[in-house]
């Protein structure tokens, strides 16, 4: 009798820690910041920088993303969103050799795709293959990605596969709705096809 009370004991011991550390990792899930910065300031202008990139204000994006760059240096993300606006050509391979020597360790696996993917895609070995290969690689693992999703999106629409934009747009819209690119890709994918009402 005692065995079995000791048994049961144990094991609502044991169920009472897991669930314990179930909590934990959830709520630390949750308040893990975006992107990897020690600044809370830069974080800000990062997410102002990303706002205003997904409408296409670009001076306002590179703004944002300078700001954010001036209060952490070693902010990577705001490094290579930098790279995606428009900067000079020696300014574009500064940033490029810093998010090249970044210390990729301590990144979400997110933030390596992205600078892994923007790396490959610029530069004197810019290689839109191999590109096309991290987006398919990173997708296997994290399907619900809408960074990774608007990069394969992009890639199928540049590439005139209509039907394979479309309903990696739709996925994505499905996710974040108010992925503006992805709106606007959706409207000119539905001209293409010939759905004017549609777009």
């Amino acid at each position: 009798m005692r065995k079995r009370q000791l048994a049961i004991a144990s094991l609502t011991v044991l169920v009472v820690a897991a669930a314990g550390i179930a909590a934990w990792a959830a709520l630390r899930a949750r308040e893990q910041p975006e992107w990897t910065t020690r600044s809370p300031a830069a974080l800000a202008e990062m997410r102002r920088g990303m706002d205003a990139y997904q409408k296409y204000y670009w001076q306002e994006a590179r703004g944002h993303f300078e700001k954010a760059l001036a209060l952490d240096p070693g902010f990577v993300i705001a490094t290579r969103m930098l790279l995606r606006v428009d900067v000079d050509k020696e300014r574009r391979e500064e940033l490029r050799k810093q998010l090249a020597a970044a210390d990729r360790s301590r990144l979400s696996p997110r933030e390596v795709f992205l600078v892994e993917h923007t790396l490959a895609q610029t530069g004197e070995k810019a290689s839109t293959e191999k590109a096309d290969k991290i987006v398919a690689d990173y997708l296997r693992r994290y399907p619900r990605d809408p960074y990774a999703l608007s990069a394969w999106a992009d890639f199928c629409y540049d590439a005139r596969r209509w039907d394979d934009a479309e309903s990696t747009y739709q996925k994505l819209l499905a996710i974040d709705p108010n992925w503006v690119d992805a709106q606007n890709r959706m409207g000119y994918l539905s001209m293409a096809l010939g759905r004017f009402a549609q777009a």
